[in-house]
């Protein structure tokens, strides 16, 4: 396993704590120094006592505390010995509560990928996750303390937001400390089962289901199961339902006040007084639903407005995110403004690539705790992208368009901002000759999973200048966010000139 120089290592120690390996103050240095001499130059080994170290006060006998716990690795250590040895540094000094979650990872097969998502489902429902005053049960504190530590590795982040995780080195980990922890894995046995782990070869639910009455988490995606017992809704405590889009819930489902998390269902499967009940949940939280108009003949406006209805309901009490994935063909109108009053709460509204709507909601300004938006439209105005810039939470905003009468006469087009994600459709800005783009690579790739900014639909561009932020990519994956612009700048007719430079620091 390659090491760092003593100089990178100092460099990386600081920086990790720091930001500068100039602000360490001098009563710190010679424990600083002993810890990194310890370390041997292994950068997960830096990377991991840095992580530690900063999350605790920076005194004389916490950092000597630390040192003292650290002991020398074996100079002919496998690299599964040192890793192992890495690791177990920040591990054993996990309070109890995070020890137990992670040594629940020893339960998946060495490279399985799972959804951040759906790991801190697990984690609830088994009972690792207390509630906190004031939080809900969802809260993800303990993934993201998991990953300050570098215990847990994210791999990708999908369109809608959601991290991937993969478990490769962290069985090691887990296989280690289950052989070290007797009394932990006691505890663990004695858990009870409150996730119900459907496999993926069953085909229906029997109607007993209703009897768990201690159930909090049913997530049938990627079964056979095609439609669930009605005794479904005696499920008092029941607050995820993860269905796929053909599965058939059962109706009264309003009467699941303990639900927070409803999501797949396509609402064309059912009456429209369905969503009536939807809106009677009134502690739910995310909600995810299909609108297929995909050989739908029936009255489509009162399901939006009982859509709407039910929404505005919601929007008063715990709602915090919703997803919409709209299918249909472009004649096919779908129109938010009836939401009303907005929702205050809501954190993430997730609008899939899949079919546009008419224009931005109206009340879209309002919602000031708003930090996650991915929206496609039709068209949108100056009057849009001002409402848009003025929500004051906005973290991560992912805008698809679509133009049939906006900007048709737009020569020029500029935007910096490292935050924004941005696809031109066909027929967008078709007289556009200059486009000047700052973007950031890392978040591109975040929310899309590629670098296809649909430059090559700007049939007229006779000039590109691009500035990409390379920060937080790898060296391959920096050199794809540069080609796949070249690649999309040669495929227009008229080869517009292009210029690229690139930043490997932060903004």
């Amino acid at each position: 396993m390659k090491t760092l120089t003593a100089a990178d290592s100092k460099r990386l120690f600081f920086r990790r704590i720091f930001s500068s390996d100039e602000k360490c103050p001098p009563q710190l240095k010679e424990a600083a120094s002993d810890i990194l001499r310890k370390c041997g130059g292994l950068p997960l080994a830096i990377i991991s006592i840095s992580g530690l170290l900063a999350s605790k006060p920076k005194t004389i006998d916490q950092w000597d505390r630390v040192k003292n716990r650290i002991r020398y690795r074996q100079e002919k250590s496998t690299d599964i010995e040192i890793m192992t040895w890495v690791l177990s540094l920040s591990y054993f000094d996990l309070p109890q509560y995070l020890k137990t979650c992670l040594m629940y990872l020893s339960i998946f097969p060495e490279d399985y990928v799972i959804m951040k998502e759906r790991l801190v489902k697990r984690w609830i429902a088994e009972g690792f996750i207390d509630e906190k005053q004031g939080e809900s049960l969802s809260e993800e504190s303990y993934f993201n303390e998991l990953i300050n530590r570098s215990l847990l590795q994210p791999v990708d982040i999908e369109d809608d937001g959601q991290l991937t995780l993969q478990i490769s080195h962290l069985i090691q980990l887990a296989r280690f400390v289950a052989y070290h922890s007797i009394e932990t894995l006691k505890e663990m046995s004695q858990c009870q089962q409150t996730c119900s782990d459907i496999m993926s070869d069953i085909s229906d639910l029997p109607s007993q289901i209703g009897e768990l009455q201690y159930l909090e988490s049913i997530d049938i995606r990627s079964t056979h199961v095609k439609e669930l017992p009605s005794t479904i809704v005696q499920l008092q405590r029941l607050a995820h339902l993860l269905v796929d889009c053909d599965v058939k819930l059962p109706d009264r489902i309003g009467n699941m006040q303990a639900l927070e998390e409803l999501t797949g269902f396509s609402v064309f499967m059912y009456p429209s007084t369905f969503l009536q009940e939807v809106g009677k949940i009134v502690n739910l939280r995310v909600l995810r639903v299909i609108w297929n108009y995909v050989d739908f003949e029936g009255n489509a406006e009162t399901y939006m407005k009982n859509l709407a209805a039910s929404l505005s309901k919601l929007g008063t009490c715990y709602f915090q995110s919703l997803s919409l994935d709209i299918h249909g063909q472009e004649e096919d109108d779908f129109s938010l403004d009836l939401w009303s009053p907005a929702p205050c709460r809501l954190q993430k509204f997730y609008m899939g690539r899949w079919h546009p709507i008419s224009r931005i909601p109206n009340w879209t300004d309002s919602l000031t705790n708003l930090q996650y938006l991915h929206i496609y439209v039709k068209r949108i105005d100056q009057d849009d992208l001002r409402m848009l810039g003025s929500i004051p939470s906005l973290t991560i905003y992912s805008l698809c368009f679509r133009f049939s009468e906006g900007f048709q006469c737009l020569k020029f087009f500029k935007i910096h901002s490292d935050r924004i994600g941005l696809v031109f459709e066909a027929g967008s800005m078709p007289k556009l000759e200059y486009l000047r783009i700052l973007i950031s690579a890392f978040h591109v790739k975040s929310w899309d999973g590629s670098f296809d900014f649909g430059i090559q639909h700007l049939s007229c561009l006779t000039k590109v200048y691009a500035y990409i932020n390379c920060y937080g990519l790898a060296a391959e994956e920096a050199e794809a966010a540069v080609n796949a612009i070249m690649i999309s700048v040669d495929t227009i007719a008229n080869r517009p000139t292009l210029q690229i430079d690139r930043r490997f620091a932060p903004l």
